[in-house]
């Protein structure tokens, strides 16, 4: 994506809700040494674990701050000027207006910035195993219904171009997939890390109990050690969009 976004050597660019590591460790190869890449996380933990994987790598010119998108200060986070790109991945799924979320980060970019989106359908067949998985469907629909009552925009990978047009941004590349190598084991895991990440929304909403959740959970457990033929990974859509420029007279 940042190929296609013409971002590289020397760009600055941010990872919103970069989480325990993110993107920034390959942000940080995309743009070098003269490059600068900071990362922001809501949460204290996942800003304390990322620091300390950037500090043993030695990245001086990555940094990671505590903030929300929403409420953080735009010059606190571009406090050495406003950013070539943002890296938006697995954001906008969990916002209840998408669109802001994208002015938000918009606000960050030099005129003609990029924002570069990777967001999952949510469609719950996926990720899809030969021979099947039940639990993992299952558990997927839980934790999609959840986010549904919250009112989080988990339909947000099926309108990126929408949203990006109804927040003021130009959009340049637009393409979807799923991968093919991710092992098995490890979307079996992150279904059941999903799953119990949600489990009291999906209390509180009454959707499940806790002793279907932990049940489901010991069986995506049981299914990480089994042999499968085929393995489609999570359906997922990549944008890249590009921020105003001044026009021209």
């Amino acid at each position: 994506m940042c190929a296609r976004a013409g971002v590289g050597t020397g760009a600055r660019v941010v990872d919103i809700g970069c989480g325990p590591v993110g993107a920034l460790l390959e942000l940080a190869e995309v743009t070098g040494p003269e490059g600068t890449v900071v990362g922001l996380d809501s949460s204290t933990d996942a800003v304390e674990t990322a620091r300390a994987i950037v500090s043993t790598r030695g990245l001086s010119n990555v940094s990671v701050i505590h903030g929300d998108i929403h409420t953080a200060d735009p010059k606190t986070i571009a406090s050495d000027g406003l950013f070539d790109a943002a890296h938006v991945r697995l954001v906008l799924a969990h916002q209840t207006d998408p669109v802001a979320t994208l002015q938000r980060v918009m606000a960050l970019l030099r005129p003609g910035g990029r924002i570069l989106l990777f967001e999952a359908v949510e469609d719950p067949r996926y990720p899809m195993f030969d021979p099947p998985v039940p639990a993992c469907q299952t558990a997927r629909e839980l934790v999609f219904a959840a986010m549904r009552h919250r009112g989080a925009g988990v339909d947000s990978a099926r309108r990126l171009p929408r949203l990006c047009e109804e927040a003021g941004l130009r959009v340049l590349d637009a393409r979807g997939g799923f991968s093919l190598t991710t092992p098995a084991s490890e979307l079996v895991e992150t279904t059941r890390l999903l799953l119990l990440s949600a489990r009291k929304a999906i209390a509180a909403f009454e959707l499940a109990t806790d002793a279907v959740v932990d049940a489901l959970a010991e069986k995506l457990t049981a299914a990480q050690g089994r042999e499968f033929g085929s393995v489609l990974g999570w359906l997922f859509v990549q944008l890249i969009a590009q921020a105003p420029e001044p026009q021209r007279e």
